[in-house]
């Protein structure tokens, strides 16, 4: 459940410079409208900024379990807007964290410390004392707004238990930069 939020309230939001035209229409069932949507970005703005344009419809009847309610069906349609020349990539490992190694498991901080929206994607790689990666987890691509940090939650569950051993795990994120962000942990596994 998403508490709605007033216009242009939230940090990064560029709702109050959209014009929706049509703001209002009826579509009758198998009709093609076009709407029209206009965004005036002040000259000051950097970054990536961010907005949803929601299209309802009209309410219709419906039984539930005996109890006729009104449905109304609603979607939304997410809009980016970055100005040519203002994106600054940047990205951080915050966090790393060993959550439990049969079957390994780790937690993972990524935070968007720059101005733009990213989809990131890496892989963890454990490392054994003689520094030779022995096991490598890839992280599927996942998107992340500025300023926002992200939980990733890595498991291997199709590998054996790792040995009884010194482990090194490193933690690279590639977020579409030319340079690469990692975290590190070192951990071991007794008998």
């Amino acid at each position: 459940f998403e508490e709605e939020t007033e216009k242009g309230s939230m940090a990064r939001s560029c709702a109050d410079w959209l014009t929706v035209s049509p703001p209002q229409l009826d579509i009758k069932p198998g009709q093609i409208r076009e709407i029209n949507v206009y965004v005036a970005v002040p000259p000051e703005i950097e970054g990536t900024y961010w907005a949803i344009v929601f299209v309802e419809g009209s309410p219709s009847p419906a039984v539930a379990r005996g109890t006729q309610v009104s449905v109304i069906p609603r979607f939304g349609v997410k809009i980016y807007e970055t100005p040519p020349g203002t994106a600054r990539k940047s990205g951080k490992v915050s966090q790393m964290k060993l959550i439990e190694t049969n079957p390994l498991k780790m937690e993972m901080i990524f935070q968007n410390t720059g101005n733009v929206d990213l989809k990131a994607e890496g892989r963890l790689e454990i490392r054994d004392v003689t520094g030779s990666t022995i096991r490598e987890i890839l992280i599927e691509k996942f998107p992340i707004l500025p300023g926002a940090k992200r939980l990733l939650e890595i498991e291997d569950k199709e590998k054996p238990p790792l040995s009884t051993g010194s482990y090194q795990t490193l933690g690279i994120i590639d977020y579409g930069d030319e340079n690469l962000v990692a975290g590190q942990l070192m951990f071991e596994i007794g008998e």
